[in-house]
């Protein structure tokens, strides 16, 4: 019985409050206190002729107050305020739980990416979708088509932008250097003397590289000031001989691997065999000498690098590919600016080289009496140098709002 008197008096109130003006038009107020949402939600239909359809466990007791709103922020406010989700369908309101998928209002956004990669996006956004939350991805144009409750379009157009943001870019100088190893340098060369030759404030540090049992010195990372490369090239080359490989520049982005190759390929065959025919194709091995580079800008400025030198040599033989390769794997940040060196890959080469007297040198079993072969062995290392450059300050992220 009481709840039917609250009702009547709710609609009295909203009847006094709209009598000169359209139903839909005619502002609202209200001020109950401990009201459930039914009882105001059937006092706004009653007056202004709306179908309400509940769903289980709507019931919920609130307190509001309202002055001069239009009918739909007053059902909006009520079913907020009741922790309870409402959508309108072919003239009726339809009031149910926030946590029911039927209760889902779902609506469609596209986000078309500049940037940011569209698989990997993708799979970002796939953690945000709620239960009645569905996407698709076209190729073509870049573009997600998202499906989902409006606030959770928020938070996925945040995310979308936080990922699609304009990337920073780096400029990499490196100079590879092949110096030869003389006799007195047969374990590579001792670069904290030539360091202190040199009179430079660099120091060596040998983090990422694992120690040789057999005494060979292991590689190591220095990260040298401006002034100080060109006083180590001179004390280097007043020591040995210093022949310079390659001095690439690579416009990298952030976060992106860049890589520079020098030497050859070697190709070999491979066999694939099925119950109906056989398939002949061919694979290459790279040799000669590899460096990947991928930096992480920082917001200071400062560029953390991930360094991937190498140094390998092969062969073929009989159709099976053989190879021989140094490398290391580490971590390095380095100021802008500033030169990255990287040394200690030691490559040992031989080389057979066949002298003999024209014509008798060819004959067979004989051939042999009429000329020499000469093995010529070669040891150099391998010295790379690496400078990053800032290319533009970009653009830092803007935070992404809770759920």
């Amino acid at each position: 019985m009481h709840r039917w008197v609250a009702v009547a008096l709710l609609c009295l109130l909203v009847t006094a409050a709209a009598r000169a003006q359209a139903p839909d038009q005619a502002p609202i107020s209200l001020d109950v206190r401990d009201a459930d949402v039914r009882d105001l939600l059937d006092a706004l239909a009653s007056n202004h002729g709306i179908n309400v359809v509940y769903g289980p466990e709507t019931h919920a007791k609130i307190s509001i107050h309202l002055e001069n709103v239009s009918l739909p922020v007053a059902v909006d406010a009520i079913v907020r305020a009741g922790g309870l989700t409402s959508f309108r369908r072919e003239g009726i309101l339809y009031v149910l739980r926030a946590t029911d998928e039927a209760s889902t209002r779902v609506e469609a956004r596209s986000f078309q990416l500049q940037f940011a990669d569209l698989t990997q996006t993708r799979e970002l956004v796939t953690g945000l979708l709620g239960p009645s939350g569905k996407l698709s991805s076209y190729t073509y144009g870049r573009t997600l088509v998202v499906w989902d409750e409006p606030q959770r379009l928020e938070q996925i157009a945040a995310l979308v932008t936080v990922a699609d943001r304009r990337p920073r870019q780096v400029l990499i100088e490196a100079r590879i250097l092949e110096v030869t190893l003389t006799d007195d340098m047969a374990l590579g060369i001792d670069w904290t003397e030539v360091l202190n030759e040199g009179k430079l404030s660099s120091r060596l540090s040998q983090d990422g590289f694992a120690s040789n049992p057999n005494g060979i010195r292991p590689g190591f990372f220095a990260t040298l000031r401006r002034g100080d490369l060109r006083a180590l090239l001179e004390a280097l080359e007043t020591r040995t001989r210093v022949r310079a490989l390659a001095n690439p520049k690579v416009l990298g982005l952030d976060n992106r691997t860049a890589e520079i190759i020098i030497g050859g390929r070697l190709g070999y065959f491979v066999t694939t065999s099925t119950s109906s025919a056989t398939l002949q194709s061919v694979q290459f091995i790279e040799v000669g000498t590899q460096l990947k580079l991928t930096p992480h800008i920082a917001d200071d400025g400062s560029v953390l690098m991930d360094v991937h030198p190498e140094v390998s040599d092969g062969e073929v033989v009989n159709g099976l590919p053989r190879e021989n390769t140094t490398e290391a794997t580490t971590t390095v940040l380095v100021p802008p600016g500033e030169t990255l060196f990287l040394g200690g890959l030691i490559r040992d080469k031989t080389t057979r080289t066949r002298r003999a007297v024209p014509f008798l040198g060819r004959i067979p079993l004989l051939g042999w009496l009429f000329g020499h072969t000469t093995d010529t062995h070669e040891k150099s290392e391998i010295v790379v140098l690496v400078t990053p450059v800032l290319a533009d300050a970009g653009a830092l992220p803007p935070e992404i709002p809770g759920p």
